[in-house]
């Protein structure tokens, strides 16, 4: 019992310095400072990816199954008038689901019918058409949750330049905190491009935060759209730097 009892102890003597030395790696063992920059541009969007799906419901599957059949030809029939190449569009699996009686305690009862549905995602490399195709869409019988996501050619490049911009302005900030506490900033120690930023000791990295600006404003017929006048894209860095001393 008392070799037993003498383990333990030893144990937990080593786990105890086990936790205290992890716990300090989480620190640097030097004077620092951390700082967060965001660099953002308006840009005007060029390309957009348009997603939405394509629903029927009949009481036998098999009928529902002709109707999507029917409104995907008609649909892809309207796009192509317009110019729109197949490899512009991605379709997905088809899905069915058997729609159910419900009584008040909300159990499932007789068979309805069957619903039967099928995504799509509709590339736009340029917008002229942007317009014209939304307007087919929302006058398509069985197309629903139509999104729009506006992009442009040139985001790797613009994110680029934010990163430097974002750098520049972090060793700017960084050099800033460090006069005010009479000492120099020495050199960079991190920063990468994964992790949270729930804890700014805890990960450092590159992050893009994407927002688009735009409105539908839908009539009895045509549909009026708007395409948005600007997106803004943006990167955030977080440094840390050695400070001199």
């Amino acid at each position: 019992m008392k070799t037993t009892h003498g383990v333990i102890v030893v144990l937990s003597w080593l786990m105890s310095i086990i936790a205290t030395q992890t716990a300090a790696q989480a620190l640097p063992d030097f004077p620092f400072v951390t700082v967060e920059v965001t660099s953002e541009r308006q840009v005007q969007p060029n390309q957009a990816s348009l997603s939405f799906q394509l629903l029927t419901f009949d009481k036998q599957a098999d009928v529902a199954s002709e109707l999507l059949h029917m409104s995907v030809t008609t649909m892809l029939e309207q796009l192509t008038r317009l110019g729109i190449k197949s490899e512009q569009i991605t379709s997905f699996e088809i899905s069915k689901r058997a729609k159910r009686k419900r009584d008040d305690d909300y159990n499932s009862l007789d068979i309805l019918g069957y619903e039967v549905r099928q995504a799509f995602k509709l590339e736009l490399s340029e917008l002229s058409q942007y317009s014209d195709i939304v307007n087919i869409l929302y006058k398509a019988e069985h197309v629903q949750d139509i999104e729009s996501r506006f992009d442009h050619s040139e985001r790797e490049q613009i994110s680029a330049e934010l990163v430097f911009d974002a750098g520049k302005k972090a060793k700017q900030k960084a050099q800033r905190l460090a006069k005010g506490l009479g000492v120099d900033i020495e050199s960079v120690f991190a920063i990468n491009d994964s992790g949270s930023f729930n804890n700014a000791l805890a990960s450092f990295a590159v992050a893009d935060r994407y927002v688009q600006y735009g409105s539908f404003a839908r009539k009895a017929a045509p549909i009026t759209v708007f395409e948005p006048q600007f997106i803004e894209i943006s990167k955030t860095i977080h440094v840390i730097y050695k400070l001199a001393i």
